[in-house]
């Protein structure tokens, strides 16, 4: 179970990080992206009532979208069935 943690834990870390890169090259290669990310991230920032910035709400969006990702292929590569 403490693999299984830190296997989830290393995987938010990994999906936050590349949510932020992935934001500066949209802010550097496609605008209307890096744009409609940072207005859903102020949507959400503002939905519940979150004081962080817009920019850092893009970044956790395109990170919580990779990390559905990353378990949506971990799922179907492995198969796992209880």
């Amino acid at each position: 179970m403490v693999r299984s943690g830190i296997s989830h834990l290393f995987s938010f870390l990994v999906c936050l990080v590349l949510g932020h890169a992935i934001l500066i090259l949209f802010r550097i290669y496609v605008p209307e992206l890096y744009g409609f990310f940072l207005r859903f991230g102020q949507a959400i920032a503002l939905i519940f009532k979150i004081s962080y910035e817009k920019k850092i709400m893009a970044a956790f969006v395109l990170g919580a979208l990779l990390s559905f990702l990353n378990g949506m292929i971990f799922y179907k590569l492995f198969r796992f069935r209880r």
